[in-house]
């Protein structure tokens, strides 16, 4: 994959979530011995929430090594909601964070950045991600961890050379302009993963529809408790949308801040 592959599945994502709808679906079909269709039975359980996730961690990583939306989302299928928008939140934020210490490392080794400044950013990301670390029960948090590493390490990799890359474009390397680290740093961490903050703003609305092409593959009844079971999925698309937003914002923050001491 390019440089910018990271920004293009992310973007894939909003075009394509109507066509994982329809794999989420029948996924739910085929792991329902699981528990993972109890919206049928009127308890919402971890398995909306866990296609959901799912849908949203297979277009950020990729899905090539993880088994994709069927090998997350069976992954946690059995754990309750908060548990399981918890830990996807703390999988793309560790995906952010370390791909802004991974820039910083190669833009000081390779390119002269003031470690001081390497050591100064990297220290406040790693506080805003300890604030913002939602908690999880270790085993759920470990076991998602490791189904995705290998897509987590590989994307960290692409999202770091995006980041070295539009730092030193701003910078003017090889340009003779030779620009001030502080606005390098601030402005390439605010482009690629500020980019990211909108893409997710944006497929928010697109996993919100899916939540409903969920709903309507389920036996839900009609009327009132359909409509409410309807709303509840919405809710927590949107939840899940605002947790990763918030933790992708607040890295971003830390940056700008650390570097303008």
């Amino acid at each position: 994959m390019g440089l910018g592959s990271i920004g293009k599945s992310i973007s894939k994502a909003v075009s394509s979530v109507g066509k994982a709808a329809s794999k989420a679906v029948s996924t739910v079909g085929k792991v329902a011995s699981s528990n993972i269709g109890t919206i049928a039975a009127g308890a919402l359980g971890g398995g909306p929430a866990a296609i959901l996730a799912g849908t949203v961690l297979n277009k950020v990583l990729g899905g090539k090594q993880s088994g994709g939306l069927e090998g997350i989302a069976g992954l946690l299928q059995n754990f309750l909601p908060a548990d399981v928008l918890g830990a996807a939140t703390n999988v793309v934020g560790a995906l952010a964070g370390n791909s802004v210490n991974q820039a910083l490392q190669t833009l000081q080794k390779e390119f002269g950045l003031p470690k001081f400044m390497m050591n100064d950013v990297q220290k406040a990301v790693g506080q805003v991600l300890q604030q913002l670390e939602k908690p999880v029960a270790q085993h759920i948090q470990s076991a998602l961890n490791e189904v995705t590493r290998g897509d987590f390490n590989h994307t960290v990799g692409q999202i770091a050379q995006e980041i070295v890359k539009t730092a030193l474009d701003t910078r003017g390397l090889g340009m003779g302009a030779g620009g001030d680290w502080r606005s390098a740093v601030t402005n390439a961490t605010s482009k690629v993963l500020g980019d990211k903050v909108t893409r997710m703003a944006q497929l928010s609305g697109e996993i919100s529809k899916l939540s409903e092409q969920i709903a309507r593959g389920e036996d839900m009844g009609a009327g009132l408790e359909r409509a409410a079971k309807q709303k509840e999925l919405q809710g927590i698309s949107q939840e899940l949308s605002g947790m990763i937003s918030a933790v992708v914002k607040g890295i971003v923050d830390s940056v700008g801040m650390a570097v303008h001491r």
